[in-house]
């Protein structure tokens, strides 16, 4: 991802009160891709365990993924009309979210993924 410090996103995201509450009964491996990259997260009861790199295929309930360009939109830090959230940009732009059960492995967690991509914008003002 653009500019995208794992360590950090999972440190801020393990200290943030607001996903930590959102992501509370979640236990998910996240994968988000960037054109021929992956970056995978697991997240078990509100803690981030994970946050990586990887090579090749990884298997995951949840994939987030958009070309480099509208990942660099997405994570700006007053994103344009439709990069401003991920639902909008998937609507419009050139995310795709894709699982096996979208409607138990991330709907019912959308707060939570704001608030990641929220604290992904944080990461990236830091510098």
């Amino acid at each position: 991802m653009p500019t995208l410090k794992c360590a950090r996103i999972q440190e801020l995201a393990n200290a943030d009160p607001e996903f930590r509450l959102h992501s509370r009964s979640w236990d998910v491996t996240l994968r988000f891709d960037v054109d021929d990259e992956a970056h995978v997260m697991k997240v078990s009861g509100g803690v981030v365990s994970e946050f990586d790199r990887v090579i090749g295929e990884y298997p995951a309930e949840v994939v987030i993924g958009a070309p480099f360009e509208e990942w660099d939109e997405l994570l700006q830090p007053v994103p344009r009309p439709f990069w401003h959230d991920l639902m909008a940009a998937s609507s419009r732009q050139g995310f795709v979210i894709d699982g096996a059960d979208l409607d138990h492995d991330f709907r019912p967690y959308y707060p939570a993924v704001r608030r990641l991509i929220e604290i992904m914008r944080d990461s990236r003002r830091e510098g």
